[in-house]
């Protein structure tokens, strides 16, 4: 069948990146199914002002925790008409619509063409908008109403996770109208044969035990907990080291200052940004990989560096929370924690330095549950089956 599938990601090579990630590569999967599958990636973020700022400029940013939310609403009317020529242009069989805060076009228009339509709920936008972003003033209740909207107007709507899914049920969206597609890894790109040495060169890890983290340096990654198990494991073992990859986020800082205190700069390696199409290299020198995240009551992600760790044997220690705790097995593909439990966690990362044996087999076992289990291609197949439902029950 033909699909249009718009994506309303902003910022899509920067803070964005791995949603981007996510969309290329399932429509890629879905495509290699036997659809036509077209991408139109609907929004692009504006370049940052260069120079001294202009009155203009400062009045625009103050106006703009007032005007954001009405400019938002009336973009639909713009993307209206394009889409509408977009999509008589296409004639799909279906449409696949990213949700996104206040964007309603897409939906409308297929629901006006009576074409079936899919919603990709990757997240709780209006939760988002509502608890990790004060900068603007909202109408009470106006943008979960509008999400609402999209997700009960939708044929099939679906998530990363279970936890995602219920949220979305408790809040009126009949449970078998969702379905849950979990992220996954590319297996041609995260194998088990990917060379660390120019790594290991690069950083000087030969004959090191490396312990490494991939993400951003946030609260919500357990950064904290992280600063804490470094000076653990390094004042016991002399020969560790941590491969730190990633940027940004508000405890970098902290970290570096941790780190020039206990005189660890050249044992904690901050790699700072790398592209995703060098991660695999980065991951293949690690020996045992981490996911500290502390203890949080709404855990709704799908987390790719899991997949990613996985996929190319790695033993895991990780918290035991959210979807994670459906994908690894307890000490059979990694190692799982309570949340916030940091000694449990250090006991995990020294029982695997001195047993290289269980890392050996955590790794291998990991690596073919993922073969079996969560690569794109598994991705692909299940979101093709949802749209042929979606197509024939119409």
């Amino acid at each position: 069948m033909k699909i249009c599938y718009f994506n309303y990601l902003y910022d899509r090579f920067g803070i964005s990146i791995g949603s981007t990630i996510k969309g290329i590569e399932l429509m890629k999967a879905l495509e290699s199914c036997g659809h036509d599958v077209q991408l139109f990636w609907r929004r692009e973020a504006e370049e940052p002002a260069s120079g001294k700022p202009t009155t203009r400029d400062v009045l625009k940013r103050y106006l703009a925790r007032f005007l954001h939310e009405p400019n938002q609403i009336l973009r639909n009317l713009s993307d209206l008409k394009n889409e509408k020529k977009i999509l008589k242009n296409q004639s799909p069989d279906l449409v696949i619509s990213r949700l996104e805060t206040y964007v309603m076009s897409s939906p409308f228009l297929a629901s006006k063409m009576s074409i079936p339509l899919i919603v990709e709920a990757d997240s709780p936008v209006s939760y988002e908008l509502k608890n990790f972003d004060q900068s603007y003033w909202l109408f009470p209740n106006l943008v979960e109403s509008m999400e609402m909207n999209v997700l009960k107007r939708a044929d099939k709507v679906f998530c990363v996770s279970n936890v995602l899914k219920f949220y979305f049920v408790k809040r009126g969206v009949p449970e078998e109208k969702i379905h849950v597609i979990s992220n996954g890894v590319d297996i041609q790109r995260f194998h088990l044969k990917i060379s660390c040495d120019k790594i290991k060169k690069r950083y000087q890890l030969t004959n090191q035990n490396v312990i490494g983290f991939i993400g951003s340096f946030h609260y919500w990654h357990g950064v904290h907990h992280l600063i804490h198990l470094i000076q653990e494991i390094l004042s016991s073992h002399s020969n560790v080291a941590f491969l730190l990859v990633g940027s940004g986020g508000p405890l970098k800082v902290q970290l570096e200052s941790f780190m020039k205190e206990h005189h660890y700069e050249d044992r904690v390696i901050l790699t700072g940004h790398v592209p995703h199409d060098e991660v695999p290299a980065y991951i293949s020198a690690m020996d045992i990989v981490l996911a500290p995240y502390p203890s949080l009551d709404f855990f709704y992600y799908s987390p790719v560096k899991i997949y990613e760790y996985m996929a190319m044997g790695k033993a895991v220690v990780s918290s035991k929370i959210g979807q994670i705790a459906e994908v690894i097995e307890n000490n059979q593909t990694g190692i799982l924690c309570r949340p916030g439990d940091l000694q449990e966690m250090i006991e995990a990362v020294r029982g695997l330095l001195f047993n290289p044996s269980m890392r050996k087999r955590v790794g291998s076992e990991a690596h073919q549950y993922i073969k079996k289990n969560h690569t794109w291609k598994h991705k692909g197949q299940l979101l093709s089956e949802l749209c042929k439902e979606a197509v024939e029950h119409y």
